[in-house]
This record gives structure tokens, C-alpha cells and sequence, in this order.
């Protein structure tokens, strides 16, 4: 049943592509790019979206990503949590052409709520593999899944709403996190979290100016896969705003070298001129190895660095 849905998925996103985009070739290399039909047929639009709510209600018992985790094999959760990210990833690339180019408020604003809603999804079935240590099965279109559903939520951090705004870091803080396990395997994570940090630092995201202080190690001894950090965070402006702390970390042990490493995030809300003491969970999974089917803390020292959303870290801790 797995492999008949892959087949009639396929044939989905066949017609989808064809429906909203124009392919065309660039470069010496002929490599084949996708661009946003201006006037797609209407018709066509609507056949597609049918089509693919008739493949989901069809093949939602079979394919859904068992959450209990008891339901099936480890492998196979791979492959129905990968079915479901694509069939999303599908849905949000029928929608965006028109959420960009529909003159239409309804419309547009429909077809931007069926993409958040998709991103959502995608990344919620993202952290129960995460929780399952089950990342490291996904195959390469894991990276291009991933990183469209963390592409939409640059547009919640971007939200006047405040709770909307605080969601849509931490959901893009956890695709990072997400991606940073595929970066182990998959070149093309690294770029796409390269991608990612520097679309984050162009949109400017502060109304306030926000200083840390005091980084130090909680409790020096790891506990499972994890430590907890301890900072200081001031707001010197005249505005209450929410300060993204994020948390790297370089080490370097035998011949890897673990560089601006991403492990952890957390939110607080300054009050104009004052001052917080924050703890952040940082995790030391990309420090650790596999060894003999466990994952394992390299040696060596490391450098913890803290900062605030993706600039440049401003406090370091040995």
C-alpha cells in the first residue's frame, strides 16, 4: 500500500508542477529551474487541490506517521513520515504561486494559511522522528522537505502578533536543529542552514536593543544528552520585546572538527530596562558519535557561545 500511494503521489506532484510552473534550463550545466506560471489555469488549480485531498483522505490510515511508535518498524515510520512531509510539501508548492500573485485577499489569504498550516505539520512530524532518533534514516529529500516548511515560518517570525511571532522562532530554531542532524550526512544541509541563517538576518527582527551577560555552565556534568546554560539578558531600550537566545558551540575532538554547531534556543520577555536570568538547554548531540549502535559524547573541550536570534555570538564560555 506504501509503494501505490509513493506512485499516485508522484503523479500529483507531476500535475501540480506542471499546472503552477514553467520549467526552464540555466547555466552551462543545463540544470532545470522552476518558475511561477503568471496566469495559471484556475480550473487546473482546483482539480489539483481535489486531487490531492482525495489522496490524503485515501491513504491517511495507511501512510500517517504512527505517533505511539508501536504500530510499525522503525524503517517503515521513516517511510510514511517522508510520504506525509512530501504530500505537504506538494500542497504548499500548488498554494504558493498563488498566495504571491493572487489579486484576490480571499484567495491569497487562503492559500498562505493552507502553506503555514503545511509547514506546521511538517515540522511537528520532524520532532516526533527527532524524539525517535530516527533523522538519521531519512534520505536526502529530508533536507528539501525540511527546509521549505523552515522557509515558512520566517513569515510568522515576521507576525505584529506577538505569541504568532515567539511561535515561529521556535519552529524555525527546531528546523535548524532538524537539519543540523542531516548535516552529518547531507551536504546540502549545511547549505541550506547557511541559506537559513543569513534570510533570518535579513529581516531585522528586534524593536528593542538587548545586551547578555554572565554565561556559565549550570551543572558542568551532562545529563543524558544535554547540559543547561545560565545568562544574564538586559533590555536597554524603551520598549518590552522577546529575546531569542540561541546557543553554539565549536569542538574540536580526534580528527572531526564540530564548528558553530547549533544546540539550543530558549525565549524570555524583557520589560524595557530590565534584566532577567535565563537558563537554556543546550543539547551535545552534534558533539557525540555513533558506537556500537549508541550515541556517544566525544572527548576533548568545547566552546559554548550564546547569542541572540542568528547574529553572531556575543558571549563565550569555555
Amino acid at each position: 500500500m506504501l509503494f501505490v500511494a509513493k506512485a499516485e503521489l508522484s503523479l500529483c506532484i507531476c500535475r501540480v508542477l506542471s499546472t503552477q510552473y514553467i520549467a526552464w534550463t540555466a547555466g552551462e550545466q543545463s540544470s532545470l529551474l522552476l518558475s511561477p506560471r503568471a496566469n495559471p489555469d484556475m480550473e487546473r488549480f482546483r482539480w489539483c487541490e481535489e486531487e490531492l485531498e482525495n489522496w490524503r483522505a485515501k491513504y491517511a490510515l495507511e501512510t500517517l506517521l504512527s505517533y505511539s511508535g508501536a504500530a510499525s518498524k522503525p524503517i517503515l515510520r521513516v517511510h510514511d513520515a517522508l510520504l506525509q512531509m512530501v504530500f505537504l510539501t506538494t500542497s504548499s508548492a500548488l498554494h504558493r504561486p498563488r498566495m504571491l500573485n493572487a489579486t484576490e485577499t480571499d484567495l491569497r489569504m487562503h492559500s498562505r494559511n493552507k502553506i503555514q498550516q503545511a509547514a506546521l505539520e511538517i515540522s511537528s512530524i520532524a520532532q516526533v522522528l527527532s524524539r525517535q532518533n530516527l533523522i538519521r534514516y531519512l534520505p536526502i529529500t529530508g533536507v528539501t522537505v525540511i527546509l521549505l516548511s523552515v522557509m515558512a515560518h520566517l513569515l510568522d517570525i515576521n507576525s505584529p502578533d506577538l505569541s504568532i511571532q515567539i511561535l515561529g522562532l521556535q519552529r524555525f530554531s527546531q528546523g535548524i536543529l532538524i537539519l543540523q542532524q542531516l548535516a552529518a550526512m547531507y551536504g546540502s544541509a549545511e547549505l541550506a542552514i547557511s541559506f537559513l541563517e543569513l534570510a533570518a538576518l535579513s529581516w531585522g527582527l528586534s524593536y528593542t536593543e538587548f545586551t547578555l551577560a554572565d554565561l556559565s555552565i549550570n551543572d558542568p556534568v551532562p545529563t543524558a544528552d544535554s547540559i543547561i546554560l545560565e545568562l544574564t539578558v538586559e533590555n536597554r531600550g524603551r520598549r518590552s520585546s522577546v529575546c531569542v537566545i540561541q546557543i553554539y558551540g565549536t569542538k574540536t575532538a580526534d580528527e572531526r572538527q564540530y564548528k558553530g554547531q547549533f544546540l539550543g534556543f530558549t525565549t524570555v520577555k524583557v520589560e524595557a530596562g530590565g534584566i532577567e536570568q535565563v537558563q537554556v538547554a543546550a543539547s551535545l548531540r552534534p558533539f557525540m558519535v555513533w558506537n556500537n549502535e549508541r550515541l556517544t559524547l566525544t572527548g576533548g573541550k568545547a566552546i559554548l557561545e550564546a547569542g541572540m536570534r542568528m547574529q553572531p555570538p556575543a558571549l563565550i564560555c569555555f
